[in-house]
This record gives structure tokens, sequence and C-alpha cells, in this order.
């Protein structure tokens, strides 16, 4: 058998990976040579070193000056993992920082980087940083794997996945914080296992060690107890499956689940983490088809023949790993890779209860189920592997089977095709086969199906995800592949339509993309954009040439830090962020007209920031690093220096005032230095309102300084923009803004806005009177890096981290597709929203105001006052013919003797109807309209009223006859036949129509919140305090096999689609989200301002969506499912974001326009 591995034809290690002689692999080799000179501890001579290599520069020098820079920051010191406090002050005096961290030492070391343990300074934790140091070595798709790792955690919240906590790039090092893990691996555990005795009979007589660590129990069980060992590592393993079937919900294939990455703490708790391989996209970003990733005794055969995989290759590596625990052995023990690659392919390790008789046959057949050659015979997923698991912890019968004879003769002839079809047996066999295909033909298509259903939901969840970091381009692509080939099912429905809209951003003029960090860009007149990027060089682009041509000018000057536009000159200066020069450029021409040299030692001449006076004749300059700063102002008129100031710490921020003044903000301080730069002398000192200064800009007319910083209190980062008066001399106005620190800010040419960015790539764009926040824009993948408003003030250009640098228009950004109805205070809390036409939303608040709003501006059309009740709960109901609406008032407290009010509203005329009072009291106010809008059903104490529409009078009382708390959800079924209505003691009651015959009860509901029929009555959808949607026959009564999973909070509500093939629920952890019905796959979650969503619809067509979210309301609008669908895949791609000669084009068209 030829498989991709058995390229290597001489026997080597199975660890070791040969591979060609690339450039990478040479600049891996130089690497090696120069780790092993500084390891020697001899000195040598490192230029002698660099011109041997010379081949190799500059991306070898950059590589190296990562090594000694991290190599300088570890402590010494070895005994720190209960450091005392003076300890800890010794640490922060003797290491230096990487970003926000102190690295203190190495605790590992792998193929996608180094993990220390470090001291997050701002936050006072202990972390484990884990750095990529060879960032210069690497290619995009190598540092792309790094960052993917901790993109699929940083999107993992789970108490058994390690957290990441951020990511950042400091000197060229990538790195990602993360949850530091007090305990052991369990490749450290089986070490520790397989050097104690097993003591295989009784344990009557055994006595634990005096360590009664959850890890110490473990081991001594193994030596002593082996029954209890057994279902001590399962019960590990089902955290594990639980972990993995989490992730894999989300898009999040691991790929490497071995030992060595699944961490036990010192509680007991399991802790998958080294997402370095995982799979969070289709996988054409990272591996091609033929690529090999993973550790090769654990990887599937079908990962190690270079196949596309899924969840059922987690599956066979975690049962791998448990083979190895349960049994003390490897599954495959060759020692070298062609005869390991031939095991993995061929071989079946030996049955675990052959190699020990007291594993239970149970866990033995469960264990060759999960490890199973073929990802057909395994377990489907996680789910079901830890389902099995379970019920061997319970004493149930499992569900995995022994094969039998025919089995066991199918698996061998899928594993020795070519022998098999030389043998005369083979007829036989393939005959059986084919008789037990043709019996399970049917299952294998419904299984199919399912898969390609859940394999949709994963692609949403990525296009989303995508959509959030600002990547476009693969959103669509990923959007455009679910287009149905003819004769196909087509899967798509609301959440690609949404999605779709989404990624055709028509506020994105256009974007130019690099390979690495994006490092400045800025307006230089009304049509040129110069930008900068990471080793790249200055880039005049004229924006009225297309987007795929090339630069205007392209200057040679490397190294570009900040760039200062002279539009008036046509001119611009830039600088070098470590070279202490600036320059000075004809952007008529692109030729350099001069440059200025700062005299200072190379480890002082980090240029931080740049700024021009008001009169355009200086330029002011901060520099410095390790605690050393300057700040000079070089007369561009004369061409020299006239000031130079050398008594800062680090200078971070310089900024012209008015005249002479020069404004200096120094590195990881709150305090301001006004310097007269004529006088040579400092003015005066002035502390603001923040913990550090991370941004400074200077008004349009000079009299504010523009302050960005962060305030830090307890384990909270709260990050805050101030307007500080240069004639006052204090802060006249400043507002916390978003969540995640800020870092750049930026003034309009006309005064009248501001625009500051955060380490998250969100942009916000304030009122520069009030500092309202005007809107807020996921722009980038990471940390804005710079700024810019043209000179008409319409456009904004931003840079980030992510490589990319976007032209926004304001305008657009300000009318985006979610329109919002305005509250007029927190006061104004909403519980109730639903549509009377495709177009119209209707809101309620607790100011008891019915709202009719368009969805498409968020405009209000009309507004109703209701009358006013001694009450703070207001929610809606909208007939099944969009004509009426109901508004119930009612308690939400306990004040069983409060009296409710019901108003009827005309959704036509717009007017109020009748509004009656209820002397029965409502605490929960739902209700519904029966399917023919004659009647009404409401809430109330100890019963469900029904009430006449067209009257307003109480025709029913239902009162169950037994002390059932408050009534909650009633609904009445689509086809007329059903009332069902449950209680907060958790029953939920089956009216029959019309007689309203009590029918039955449904029991043991964990407090009803909501309760809706299917549209082909098929089932009924229950969402309760039990965390899930439960499904229940309206016929017999009886719960139907959970298809959902069940969640970390409870839902308020669920609403079927008007096609009936989606769900839509909304609840107390601020989630929408939206469900396949079929399958119970979760298609896409848009997580809401307030974490909280009591209420939500569909509209009449399906294409938009309303909930009510705290203070406001908010439609989310797809693309017009009907006219997209009559596309071709050719005709989508015409109105998409294509990418054009190496930079990428945004083309947003407006759909309807196109149609």
């Amino acid at each position: 058998m030829n498989h991709a591995m058995n390229a290597n034809r001489n026997q080597v290690p199975c660890d070791i990976t040969q591979e060609p002689d690339s450039l990478e692999s040479r600049l891996t080799r130089a690497m090696e040579s120069y780790l092993a000179k500084i390891e020697t501890g001899v000195p040598f001579d490192r230029e002698a070193f660099l011109s041997q290599h010379a081949d190799l520069e500059p991306r070898l020098s950059a590589a190296i000056e990562s090594i000694d820079f991290l190599n300088g920051c570890v402590s010494p010191h070895d005994d720190l993992d209960n450091p005392t406090q003076n300890q800890t002050i010794q640490i922060n005096a003797e290491t230096e920082q990487l970003g926000d961290y102190r690295l203190i030492r190495e605790i590992g070391r792998g193929g996608m980087g180094v993990v220390y343990e470090a001291e997050q300074i701002s936050l006072k934790r202990r972390v484990a940083l884990k750095v990529l140091p060879f960032a210069a070595l690497l290619d995009r798709s190598r540092i792309a794997r790094f960052q993917n790792e901790a993109q699929a955690a940083a999107m993992l919240k789970h108490a058994h996945i390690v957290g990441v906590f951020s990511v950042g790039c400091d000197r060229g090092i990538h790195y990602y914080a993360m949850e530091l893990i007090d305990g052991q691996s369990m490749s450290d555990l089986i070490r520790d296992l397989r050097a104690r005795p097993k003591n295989t009979g009784s344990s009557a007589n055994q006595q634990p060690g005096s360590d009664t660590t959850p890890i110490a129990q473990l081991s001594t069980n193994y030596s002593s107890d082996r029954k209890s060992f057994f279902r001590s590592a399962t019960r590990l393993f089902v955290e594990v499956c639980d972990a993995l079937h989490f992730a894999h919900q989300r898009g999040v294939i691991h790929r490497d689940i071995k030992p060595s990455n699944l961490l036990l703490d010192h509680a007991g708790k399991m802790h998958i983490t080294d997402f370095g391989l995982a799979r969070i996209q289709s996988s054409e970003d990272l591996t091609v088809t033929g690529d090999v990733v993973g550790t090769l005794r654990y990887m599937s055969p079908e990962q190690l023949d270079g196949r596309c995989v899924d969840e059922r290759a987690d599956v066979y590596s975690l049962g791998v790993t448990l083979y190895e625990v349960i049994t003390g052995r490897h599954a495959f023990d060759a020692e070298l890779r062609e005869a390991l690659t031939k095991q993995v392919f061929e071989a079946t390790p030996t049955r675990p209860s052959r190699i020990d008789s007291t594993i239970p046959k149970d866990l033995d057949t469960i264990i060759m189920k999960a490890i199973a050659k073929d990802p057909n015979d395994r377990y489907r997923d996680a789910v079901q592997f830890g389902s099995d698991l379970k019920r061997f912890l319970d004493g149930k019968p499992v569900s995995a089977k022994n094969p039998n004879s025919l089995e066991i003769a199918r698996r061998w002839v899928a594993r020795n095709r070519v022998v098999t079809s030389l043998a005369a047996t083979v007829m036989t066999l393939l005959f059986a086969f084919a008789v037990s295909s043709a019996m399970t033909a049917s299952h294998m298509a419904k299984e199919s199906a399912a898969k390609e259903i859940q394999l949709y939901g994963q692609s949403m969840r990525l296009a989303n995800n995508a959509i959030r970091r600002g990547d476009f381009v693969t959103a669509e692509e990923i959007l455009i592949n679910w287009r149905p080939a003819k004769g196909q099912p087509d899967h798509r429905g609301w959440e690609w339509s949404y999605l779709w809209n989404a990624s055709h951003d028509t506020s994105i003029e256009r974007t130019f993309r690099f390979p690495f960090c994006c490092i400045s860009a800025k307006f230089v007149d009304d049509h040129r954009l110069a930008t900068s990027s990471l080793f790249g060089s200055l880039s005049i682009w004229d924006l009225n040439r297309q987007a795929h041509d090339s630069p205007l000018h392209k200057p040679r000057i490397e190294g570009v830090y900040e760039i200062i536009p002279i539009p008036d000159q046509n001119r611009c200066v830039t600088t070098g962020s470590v070279s202490g020069r600036i320059c000075e450029l004809d952007l008529t021409t692109g030729e350099q007209i001069y440059e200025a040299q700062l005299d200072l030692p190379t480890n002082e001449a980090e240029i931080k920031s740049l700024a021009i006076s008001s009169d355009q004749t200086h330029i002011a300059v901060g520099l410095g690093t390790n605690g050393q700063g300057h700040v000079g102002v070089w007369n561009r008129l004369e061409q020299e220096w006239v000031f130079l100031s050398d008594d800062f710490s680090d200078v971070c921020y310089v900024e012209f005032g008015d005249g002479d003044l020069v404004y200096v903000a120094e590195w990881q301080t709150n305090r301001l230095t006004a310097i007269d730069f004529t006088t040579q002398s400092v003015i005066e000192t002035l502390e603001v309102d923040v913990h550090e200064i991370h941004g400074l800009a200077v008004s349009a007319d000079r009299t504010q300084l523009i302050i960005v910083g962060n305030m830090v209190r307890g384990k909270s980062t709260i990050p805050r923009v101030l307007v500080w008066d240069l004639q006052a001399k204090q802060a006249v106005c400043s507002i916390t803004t978003g969540e995640s620190p800020l870092h750049e800010v930026a003034v309009s040419h006309d005064g009248s806005m501001l625009a500051v960015g955060d380490t998250n790539g969100t942009i916000h764009v304030l009122d520069a009177g009030t500092l309202d926040t005007l809107l807020s824009k996921k722009a980038h993948a990471g940390r804005v890096r710079d700024l810019s408003f043209s000179g008409d003030s319409l456009l904004l250009v931003s840079a980030g981290r992510d490589g990319d640098a976007r032209i926004w228009n304001i305008g657009r950004l300000r009318n985006e597709q979610h329109a919002r109805a305005a509250f007029d205070g927190s006061f104004r809390f909403g519980f109730g929203a639903g549509f009377v036409d495709n177009t119209t939303a209707i809101s309620v608040d607790r100011g008891a105001r019915a709202i009719f709003w368009d969805i498409k501006t968020g405009d209000s059309i009309k507004i109703l006052q209701l009358p006013f009740t001694d009450s703070n709960i207001h929610q809606l109901a909208v007939s099944h013919d969009q004509r009426l609406a109901a508004v119930t008032h009612g308690h939400s407290g306990r004040q069983r003797a409060c009296l409710g009010r019901v108003s009827l509203i005309d959704a036509e005329a717009k007017t109020i109807r009748w509004s009656v009072e209820l002397d029965s009291g409502i605490a929960y106010t739902v209700s519904s309209f029966s399917h023919d809008n004659r009647l009404l059903a409401v809430s109330a104490d100890q019963q469900v009223l029904i009430l006449d529409v067209q009257s307003g009078s109480v025709v029913q009382h239902l009162d169950p006859g037994e002390k059932d708390g408050y009534f909650k959800p009633a609904t009445f079924s689509p086809d007329g036949k059903w009332l069902a209505c449950g209680t907060t003691s958790g029953n939920l009651y089956m009216y029959r129509l019309p007689s309203f015959d009590l029918h039955r009860v449904i029991r043991d509901i964990k407090v009803c919140d909501d309760v809706q029929f299917a549209p082909d009555m098929r089932e009924m959808a229950v969402v309760d305090l039990d965390n899930r949607i439960k499904l229940f026959s309206p016929k017999t009564g009886e719960q139907l096999p959970d298809r959902f999973p069940k969640m970390t909070d409870f839902m308020f509500f669920v609403r079927y689609s008007p096609d009936g093939k989606r769900l839509l629920t909304g609840g107390h952890d601020g989630m929408l989200r939206i469900w396949q019905r079929e399958s119970g796959t979760e298609l896409l979650s848009l997580e809401m301002a307030t974490g909280y969503i009591p209420a939500g619809n569909f509209s009449p067509d399906g294409n938009s969506i309303v909930v009510a979210n705290g203070p406001e309301t908010i439609a989310f609008t797809g693309a017009d499912m009907k006219k997209l669908r009559m596309l071709s895949k050719s005709e989508l791609e015409e109105v998409a974001c294509a990418p054009v000669s190496g930079e990428f084009q945004r083309r947003f068209a407006n759909e309807k326009e196109r149609q």
C-alpha cells in the first residue's frame, strides 16, 4: 500500500520529520545552529555568523533579535511555582516585558512554539504565555497556524478547555496568554502509572497514601483498586468528550488530541489545550489536500492519509489516548516512522481485555469502537462516545457492539482491497457485503444527510466568526459554496441570507491587504492614501484608480512606522521605528527630499510618535525604550534639530498644542508634560484621570487634547476617552467606551468627530462635543494600529494588526443593517417585539408605549401611549394575519392582588380598539391569538383567561383546580385543536378545542417559560430551566428524543420560522440563536448588548427577525432569498468580494439594484 508517509525511505525515529531543503528548512537549521552556540555559553562572533548566512537575510537577523530578547526576558529563578510576596517583587524587578507580561520560566515547548510561565502585569495574575519567537522565519501560513490556535481556543469558553485571555505581537514575537493549569498532563500521569506495579487482587486491605489529591488517588487506585481506577479514568474522559462536543458544535476540530494535550489539575478536572492544528475554517487556508498535521502515534488513518477530517478524527485520537491510559501501553508501539505508519493503517491493536483481564468488557468494546480504522465504524461524534462511557459508569448496556464475523470480514476487505481482489473467496465476501449494504442503504443516506446539515451549521458559524473579525472575503467564499448544484437540496435559510448581507458591508469603500501587520495609514489628500506595513515599505495609492492597480509611488524607505501628510505642500514626513531618522518626500514624484538623523544610541532611537505644528514648520518626535526617552523638534525650513531633551522615560506620544508648546505622554504613566521648545523649558506637568495614556491627538482648533487611556480597577480594565482643555487645564468631558483597551485616536478635519480604536479590532466614532458614541464597528482581527479621517471628514481609514487597511464610508456606517428603535432611557426596558408586516415592527416597553417603526431605518412611524397601570412588564402578541396586536400589563413580582390590563391595538389603523382591566391579577403577562384571530388567551394568577377579541370580554376561565403557581405561556395551535398552557411549577396543561376540556397534563418541566407548536403540528417545542429545547408530541404528550444540546443558561422564548425549518431562541445569556429544526444543529448565534433577551420573532416572510434587548429593540434583516435563489454561482460571484493581483478589492454591490 502506498501512502504519503512512505516517501521517507530511510528508517528514522517516528518523531523526526524530514523536510525538503527549502528556504524555511535552511532558516530553521541556521537558527538551530545559533541556539546551540548560545547554549554552550562560549562567546562567538555574531556578525560573522550572520555573514555565513547572508542569503537568509534580513529574516535571520529579525529572528535572532527575537531569540535574544526572549533569552533576556526569562527569569533565572526556577523555584517560582509558589512564590512568596518577596519573590514576586523580585520577579517584577529583574525580568523584562513582552507586551503586558513578564516571562518567568520556560515550562514547555513544541513544534508550534514555546510556553512560559508569566505574570500579567496589569492584572497581577499568573498565566501560561505561548510564544512563536521565529515569526520572521515563518511564512504567513505558519504564523496563521499559530494565530489559529489562539483563535480556536479563544472562541471556546468551556470549563474543560484551557481559556485564552489575550493575543498579541511585540518586537516581532507573536504570543497569546492562556489559563495556567496547576497539575500535570496525561502523558506525565501515564509515565507515572507505568512505573507503578499493578495489583489485580483484592483491594480490601489497601490504604491510600497521605497525598489525597485526585491525581495521587488515581495513581494509588491504578496499583491497588483497578475497578476504581477504570471508573475514575473513564469519568475524566467523559469530561473531555463534553469539551470536544462543545468545540465541534462551534466548528472547531482539534486534530491533535494526545496525552500531552490533556491536562489534569489538582482538583481532578480535565482540560484540553493546544489548538495549534485545529481546523476552524475549511482548512484550505492552513493546509492543503495531502498535508499531514498532527502527532503520528495518535493520528487517525484518514488524517495520516492527508484526507479531510471531521469530529470522528478527534474521537479516534481520544480513543487511542484512553487505550493507553487503561492498558498502560501504546495502541501502536513501533518506534520507527515507516513501521508506525504501517501499523496505523493496517494493524488492529490488541484488545485491552487481552492485555489485562480485569478491564471490563464494556469498556473494552467502547475503546475498540472509538479506534476503528474506518470513520464510519466509530462513534459519529464525541456525544455518542461520551454517552457510552456514561452508560458504562451507570452500569447500563452500552451501544457499542463487538463486530460479528461478517463485519470483521468487511473491515478486512476495506483495508486489503488489492489482496482481496486477487483472492478466490473475494466474490463471496463482496456478495455478503453487498447484501448488508443494501439493507443499510436507507440508514446511511439519512446519516449522510445529517452530516451535511452538521457541516452546513459549522460553515455558518465559521462565516459568522469571519465577519466578526472583519474577514469578509472568507465569509463570502464559505457562503457561496453552499449554493446547491442542480438537483441537490438547498440547506440555506435565514442565517445564510443574514450573513450574506453582513459580508457585503456597503460601508467599506476599499481594502488594502498586506502580508503582515499594517502599521500606518493616512489620507494624503482627497484622492491619495499612504500606507506602511511590517517588513514592508511605504506605498502611495491613488484612490481614483482601480483597486488592483499598483501603488502610485513606492519609495524605497523600509520600516516606515509613522506618516504625517502635508497636503498643502504635496509632501509627507515619515519615520522608521528603530532608525532614529525622519524623511520628507515629494508626493508628486515619490522622491526623498531630505533625511534627518538623530545621533542617539541604537537602543534609544526607537521613534514611537510624530506630530506637526499648526504652521507646518516643525516636526516633533518621541523616542525611547528601556526606560530612557527623548523628545526632539525638527525645523523643516532650516532643516535642523532645534530641540532635544532626554529628561523622560520611554516617550509614547507627542502632540503640538497652539504655538510653541509640545505635549509629551510617557509610557505606562498618566503624566502629560508641556514643553516650550523655543525656550528649552518645561512649562507644566499634568496628571490625567487614566491609569496609562495610550493615545493622544489635538483638536482641530488646537485648544483641546484628546486623550485615550485605560483605568485599572481591581481585575477590570476600563477604556476611557477624555477631552482636556488646554486653557482651563482640566478635563471638560470624559466617557468610557467599549470593553477592550484603547490604543489609537484621530480627530476629523471639521472637528465634529473622534475615532478611537481598541485591541479587539473595534473602531468607535464619537461626537467630538459630547463624546456620545455615534457608531462602533468591528473592523479588524486584532488591534487597530492607526486611524485617519479624509479631508472632507466623510471617510475614515483604519490600519490593523491583521494586515488590512480599510477605508470606511462614515455615512453608511451610521446606517447599517441593524435598525434600532430609540427608547428614552433605561426605565423604558422593552419586553415585547413583533411584526405587523414584513417591514414594520411593533415594540412595547415599560413606559406603556406601543411603538410602530421601520426596520430598515429604525425610525418610529407612530407611538401609542397605552393606559398605564401599576405594572412594570408590558408584553406583546400579534395576530396571525398581522392586523391586531395585544399588549398585556402585569407585575414581575409576587403581588398576587395586583390588577392586570389587556389592550387591543388595530395594527392597520394604529389605534387602540379597547383596553380592559382584569381583576384576577397578572404576574407573567404572556398571551396569544387563536388561529382564526377570534380569541385571545392571557396568562393570569392561577388561571388562564380566554377573551373575545371583538368585545374584550372574558368568555372562559381555565383553572386546573390545583395550586400550581403562575401561568406563563398560553399558546394556541395553528390547526385550532389545542391550547397549551405552562406554569411556573413545571406543569404543561393541554386543553382540547373548541370545548376547552382539559385533555392531559405533561409534568416534570422545570418552570415552563415558553411553548410553541410547529407549523406542521408534528411537535411542540418547550423551553424551561433545564436549559434546552424539549420536544413533545401534541397528539400523545410523549417527550420526543432530544435533538438540541443543553445550554449554559435558560431561554426565555422559542419561535418557529414561517416555513418551520428553523427555530429562534433568546435567553438569559444574551445570545440570540438560530437552530436547524430537524437536526438540532446551532446555525448562528448573535450576541446582544445586554445579557437579556425576553422576546423575539420572525417576520411573516421569514426574511427578518426582531428582538427585544434591554433598552432597545433590534431588527436583523437578511437578503431576499427568493431573488438570491434565482442567481447561479457565477452570478453570485459577480456581486462578490474578488481577489485581484495579490490585493483584495471589496466590491459590495447593492443586491436589490443588482437584480
